[in-house]
């Protein structure tokens, strides 16, 4: 039913209800889409990407770090390999592989993306120089996991 109206030049003029209700439920459709597809009352233009910190994660990830083998002469390859847990396949993100010579100052040595089965790997060459080497993975932190590293894997080289 169409009621009386003063728009805003004074004139009267006719609100349509039904296309007003209408307008209505497809902005509130289009929002309940966004809060079931992204679980967020707020679209996110970095859904999946590194946390722009626009709030507080509150949910914690393990991520795993092997490196096989552990002890290897200069030159021979070493293969860093893990996994996120829970799972983060089909989400545009990369954990960094972090490597240090003495176990408490690090450094980033390769950003690496995480597969389809939210795994991940690298391939380490020893170097010239003997010693151990540790390495671990930083995961950065998304939209809803809070930032975490790996345990470290110490690497000798003899």
């Amino acid at each position: 039913m169409d009621q009386p109206h003063n728009d805003a030049r004074g004139s009267r003029s006719r609100i349509r209800r039904p296309a007003a209700i209408a307008a209505l439920v497809a902005i509130v459709a289009t929002a309940l889409a966004v809060i079931f597809t992204t679980g967020s009352a707020v679209a996110h233009p970095s859904y999946g990407q590194p946390c722009t910190r626009c709030h507080t994660p509150t949910l914690t990830v393990t991520v795993t770090l092997t490196a096989t083998p552990s002890t290897v002469h200069p030159g021979a390859v070493v293969k860093l390999a893990g996994k996120v847990s829970p799972d983060h396949s089909g989400k545009l993100l990369s954990v960094a592989i972090q490597k240090s010579r003495t176990g408490t100052s690090w450094t980033a040595w390769k950003s690496v993306k995480i597969s389809a089965t939210s795994t991940y790997a690298a391939k380490w060459t020893a170097p010239a120089t003997k010693g151990k080497y540790y390495f671990r993975t930083k995961f950065p932190g998304d939209n809803d996991h809070k930032k975490c590293f790996s345990a470290k894997k110490l690497v000798t080289v003899n």
